[in-house]
């Protein structure tokens, strides 16, 4: 009897999901007719012999196979994993289903495919040996203002390249964003093989109406065909393996010069709907608000903080344009908000922006507290609808703080008492004095701490808020490229970024934003000696300096007045123009979007 039970359990064991995961992948799930992509399947196990492929062979042409095995040691555990990597190419157009395939125990999980006709701008001469390939996806549905487009530039070359540089694509009205590093496959044109090279961006129009993306070009050098064929004399075998091809071959021939351009493309970008109910414009494929709370719900005390995390994830939008969530004050509790942390991310296809909004919450009285809830409304770029994130409200118990004892008081009659009962009734009124005098301090000291508590926060706000006036910092990502990168183009991508707050905040009528972010353009215009204040930039100005003057005065301003920002970005779209005395030695900025 013990050993069947011992036997259910071996074979409980085996069967555990956790003994020997398994799980397959694809580079990418949407191919073109004679484009080779790589399954990868990935084991959970040191041990194990490589799948079995038999049942891929009806769909798919197997071109290779290859394993890689890693081993770690994570405080004293040993883990190992396993991988596999099959290079396939499918037999024909249409939808596959890579079938689950069996590893050991388990088996993987399955996974669609498509495979689709090249486009036509993908035929070629027969002649032709070097050639760029365009692609733009936007699922074939309206394109709007800021919304994210999928643009994919593929290299398609026949013969060895020597060297060569492959221009980014540069439109003007709107940010391009590289998406992940260059891929490499196989692929065919006309029944012909080639190599593609393939790139992806995220293009955001700035602008509605219509985007012209200029021709990429490319120039490099190819193998000739005199050196193609002095590499395939009879060359030692040794020496071609150490030489990596025939040793002489460089000092013979420096390869062919070869230039190539892309067609233009244009397209039709919409402006924001009509209908749109929010002042803060968000297409996006997919929006969502993450509470901090929803996993963990905090404990309620008077006087003590809680930390709460408020995220905007979007997909299809940049972090920079992700709004601040409007909380409003509540009776019974004080918000104390921190600086936002910002960031954009990629998956290969498309962008994702994060922002994180952390705050503390100070209960000020014990009792039901409501915290209302929060709502975020944003453009389903997908569906072409208005969509709504929605935290719903939180109605929490606050207990208690933690207070003082009371200190009894004790009183003596000189009348009814003895000498020494009056001297020891005097020491006991004078210990009940000092008690008094102690819990009157303490309850003088918890009426006012949070005041004083507040205070503090407001001195610390005002340090940070100096120091941060003082110091604008920047960054731009540099991203990988066939050749050098010309080194201005950190300064188009930061006034790119910086032009597009300007609109943002110009469009929300935020004063105080559009004062920085032109104190920032000045200073990376003129990073010897920028302009501290507006009144400084507004004397060099060659236009809009009195704008400036009035952007100024109203930040200084003690009337309630709203700013109008709505004519203030015309006189800045193109950038800061200054004055012909500040030229010399800084040229006024160049156009935002040079062509």
């Amino acid at each position: 009897m013990i050993a069947r039970y011992l036997a259910v359990f071996s074979l409980l064991l085996m069967a555990s999901p956790g003994m020997a995961a398994v799980q397959a992948s694809l580079d990418r799930p949407d191919i073109y007719q004679g484009e080779s992509f790589t399954l990868t399947i990935t084991s959970d196990t040191s041990q194990g012999s490589m799948p079995n492929l038999s049942l891929l062979e009806k769909d798919f042409h197997v071109l290779g196979t290859g394993s890689s095995r890693q081993f770690q040691v994570i405080n004293g555990a040993a883990t190992a994993r396993t991988s596999w990597n099959i290079e396939l190419q499918a037999k024909r157009t249409g939808q596959f289903l890579i079938p689950s395939l069996r590893v050991g125990q388990e088996l993987t999980n399955p996974i669609q495919v498509t495979v689709s006709e090249p486009p036509e701008a993908s035929s070629v001469d027969d002649g032709q040996h070097i050639f760029i390939e365009l692609e733009v996806e936007s699922g074939d549905k309206p394109i709007y203002l800021q919304q994210q487009v999928l643009y994919t530039v593929r290299l398609i070359f026949d013969q060895p390249i020597l060297e060569g540089s492959l221009s980014d694509p540069a439109p003007e009205n709107a940010l391009v964003e590289q998406l992940g590093k260059n891929e490499r496959g196989k692929t065919q044109r006309n029944g012909r093989p080639f190599t593609v090279i393939e790139r992806r961006y995220a293009i955001f129009p700035e602008k509605s109406g219509q985007l012209i993306i200029p021709p990429l070009r490319f120039q490099g050098s190819l193998v000739s065909n005199t050196q193609r064929k002095r590499s395939q004399r009879n060359i030692d075998p040794m020496m071609r393996r150490f030489f990596g091809g025939d040793p002489f071959a460089s000092m013979q021939d420096q390869g062919r010069p070869v230039t190539v351009q892309s067609k233009q493309t244009s397209l039709d970008v919409l402006p924001r709907p009509a209908s749109f109910s929010s002042r803060h414009w968000l297409p996006a494929a997919d929006l969502e608000l993450v509470d901090s709370w929803a996993e963990q719900p905090p404990e309620f005390k008077v006087g003590e903080p809680v930390t709460r995390t408020l995220s905007i994830h979007a997909k299809g939008l940049l972090a920079t344009l992700l709004p601040k969530l409007e909380i409003t004050d509540v009776d019974g509790v004080s918000i104390y908000p921190e600086q936002p942390e910002t960031e954009t991310r990629t998956d290969g296809t498309w962008v994702y922006g994060i922002r994180k909004q952390n705050m503390s919450y100070m209960p000020t009285k014990a009792g039901q507290l409501i915290l209302p809830e929060l709502q975020l409304n944003w453009w389903d770029t997908t569906a072409g609808v208005e969509r709504t994130a929605i935290l719903p409200k939180w109605t929490v118990d606050v207990l208690p703080g933690k207070g003082l004892p009371e200190v009894p008081v004790v009183q003596a009659d000189a009348s009814n008492q003895t000498g020494e009962q009056a001297d020891a009734a005097a020491v006991e009124v004078n210990k009940s004095g000092d008690a008094i005098e102690e819990v009157s301090w303490a309850k003088q000291i918890k009426k006012y701490w949070r005041w004083l508590l507040v205070v503090l926060m407001m001195l610390v706000l005002v340090i940070f808020w100096l120091r941060r006036k003082k110091r604008v910092e920047f960054g731009v990502t540099h991203k990988e490229t066939f050749g050098a990168q010309d080194k201005t183009k950190a300064h188009i991508e930061t006034q790119r970024e910086l032009k597009l707050r300007l609109q943002k905040a110009c469009s929300e009528n935020d004063a105080s934003s559009a004062a920085e972010i032109l104190l920032a353009m000045a200073a990376i215009a003129l990073p010897e000696k920028p302009p501290k204040t507006l009144p400084a930039l507004a004397n060099i100005l060659e236009s809009g300096g009195e704008e400036v003057n009035n952007l100024d005065r109203f930040l200084y301003a003690t009337s309630e007045a709203e700013w109008n920002g709505e004519g203030f970005y015309e006189y800045f779209q193109e950038g800061l123009v200054f004055k012909a005395s500040r030229k010399k030695g800084h040229e006024a900025l160049a156009p935002l979007y040079p062509t």
